[in-house]
């Protein structure tokens, strides 16, 4: 039998088996087109409807115009409106808004009559990239309404207006601040839900798990016991990441470090619910190791960990909603970069949380309707 027909024999019986073998047809097809029109569709670079707080202090004819010319900007969309700069600032720290403007008293008559007049614009330079477009956009706002100004119908000299943007949070604008304190929550979510699946799957592949039946192991406490060593890993992995960040990096952690810890902790119980899940659907490691880089994608590509989730459509950031990475980015970043309390995150806390328990408690579901 010649080379070429050996070839075709055995490519033809691997296809057979693949054909005859749905679950893994499953992964090797139909998800990559899945997550290819999925991505497709929900990534773009392009930075617009960046959540915008304004405290108008003036409320007259050009202060309005200046706050339409935001309005009606692609790269700024207004979500909510501030009495106090505290508010304004608080908004930005808490992660409400990226931008934040301050019109300042008088400003319609400084203008009317060609007086200098200064409207302050804080942003939030924990993404370099959509700080420096925001930049760009709130100075050509500037311009234009210096140059198109008008009195009693006519043209007027242009108004001497000074729109400078001040960045926060990261103004030398270094993309590893945004992306290490972020990868530090990736990475403990990733090795929890790795070493939880690759764990219960090679039980089942050695047969323990049917072995237990017969000895007083009860089967809850081997599940519980792989989920504490899966967590106390998991957050060692944290640790060791920290202490790269501050020395590596010169990252250090700008809010409080007891608020850091339970953050780490907080973002155990999802990834340990994820792993449950991945382990009821594997059949074995290989097939372990492909669902976690299924779930990884998503968590890298939707969650805001590269591109902002204000770009993405509508119903993509919804779903981003059910990332537990989602919300780990927003602690982080918060804690790391703006300084944030816990007051400040308490609402991506319970949301954690909240992730946390469905999964713990629907994974452990599914995984004692495979084992009994």
């Amino acid at each position: 039998m010649t080379f070429g027909r050996q070839l075709l024999l055995v490519a033809g019986k691997e296809l057979l088996h693949l054909r005859r073998d749905p679950y893994t047809l499953v992964l090797t097809v139909a998800l990559p087109l899945v997550q290819f029109l999925l991505f497709g569709y929900a990534l773009d670079t392009r930075v617009h409807d960046v959540p915008t707080a304004i405290q108008n202090l003036d409320g007259e004819r050009f202060s309005r115009t200046l706050v339409d010319q935001f309005r009606n900007s692609a790269v700024f969309r207004l979500t909510h409106r501030a009495d106090s700069e505290e508010e304004l600032l608080g908004m930005l720290r808490r992660g409400d808004v990226r931008v934040a403007v301050q019109i300042p008293p008088h400003y319609s008559a400084n203008a009317f009559y060609h007086r200098p007049v200064s409207v302050r614009v804080w942003i939030d330079g924990s993404d370099a990239a959509l700080a420096g477009q925001a930049v760009f956009a709130a100075q050509s706002i500037g311009l234009e309404q210096a140059v198109s100004m008008t009195v009693g119908g006519t043209p007027a000299a242009r108004l001497p207006l000074q729109l400078q943007p001040e960045v926060l949070f990261n103004p030398a604008g270094r993309s590893a601040n945004y992306f290490v304190p972020a990868l530090v929550a990736n990475l403990v979510e990733m090795t929890t839900l790795l070493l939880v699946a690759l764990s219960l799957v090679k039980e089942r592949e050695r047969g323990t798990l049917d072995q237990l039946r017969i000895t007083n192991i009860r089967l809850g406490a081997l599940i519980s016991g792989k989920l504490v060593a899966g967590a106390a890993m998991g957050l060692g992995t944290g640790c060791v990441l920290t202490i790269l960040m501050r020395l590596v990096f010169g990252i250090a952690i700008g809010g409080d470090f007891w608020l850091y810890c339970l953050a780490l902790l907080a973002f155990l119980p999802p990834a340990l619910g994820l792993g449950l899940f991945v382990t009821a659907a594997a059949r074995n490691q290989a097939q372990a190791l492909q669902l976690t880089y299924l779930l990884l994608l998503p968590c890298i590509m939707l969650s805001g960990f590269v591109f902002p989730r204000e770009a993405m459509p509508a119903a993509v950031a919804a779903f981003s909603m059910l990332i537990p990475t989602t919300w780990s980015l927003d602690i982080m970043r918060g804690i790391v970069l703006r300084g944030a309390g816990w007051a400040d995150l308490a609402p991506s806390f319970g949301m954690l949380a909240l992730l946390g328990v469905v999964y713990l408690s629907a994974g452990a579901l599914h995984l004692r309707r495979r084992l009994l």
